[in-house]
């Protein structure tokens, strides 16, 4: 018995070891050539339809900024059901001893509708590559990023009102090396009129 149970240890070292990426310096690390994990934690919370963060972790294998996946993992061959990119890879410097980059993943249904949006910051921690921060939807976008702050702007999706939005302002917190909520700015967009009876 107990060597099931060693064995078992093992395994879930060694498994939790194979999602580890080596990073010693995130300026360093290339990552249009990447294995780029989504967790499950988000910083996105809403819960409605087409405005939920993804729901699966997923992971994309970035090859020359690109990821081709099928809806059906154990397809290998055919049309790809989605294609992600990296539309985006730019690093800031929020403490003297801190580097983070930020990177903008676009995933494309290309058999389907819809587009996921991923937004993360990664820096390097303890020699391997560590995730600081994920906000994903399908209406998601980085409005402004410099070296305090980073900003979203996120289409909001209603049954009756498809033209409202929000923007995110998170703050980098020293205190806890990690970006803070700081201030949403809600419905910028324009108002629904009321219908008529």
């Amino acid at each position: 018995m107990s060597r099931i149970l060693l064995a078992a240890l093992t395994f879930s070292l060694f498994s939790n070891s194979a999602w580890a990426q080596a990073c010693a310096d995130v300026r360093r690390f290339d990552f249009r050539n990447a294995t780029i994990h989504v967790g499950s934690s988000d910083k996105n919370e809403l819960q409605t339809l087409f405005n939920e963060p993804h729901r699966l972790a997923l992971t994309f294998h970035l090859r020359d900024g690109v990821a081709l996946s099928y809806d059906d993992p154990s397809a290998k061959s055919g049309t790809p059901d989605w294609k992600a990119e990296l539309v985006l890879d730019r690093e800031v410097h929020p403490e003297p001893s801190i580097w983070i980059h930020v990177i903008v993943l676009e995933d494309v249904h290309m058999t389907g509708t819809g587009t996921w949006n991923y937004v993360m910051a990664f820096g390097c921690d303890k020699g391997r590559l560590v995730r600081k921060f994920q906000f994903t939807s399908e209406g998601v976008s980085l409005k402004h990023l410099d070296d305090q702050t980073l900003q979203l702007y996120q289409g909001i999706w209603l049954p009756t009102d498809p033209s409202r939005h929000r923007e995110l302002i998170y703050k980098w917190d020293a205190r806890v090396h990690q970006y803070r909520l700081a201030a949403t700015v809600p419905d910028i967009g324009a108002k629904r009129t009321p219908d008529k009876k």
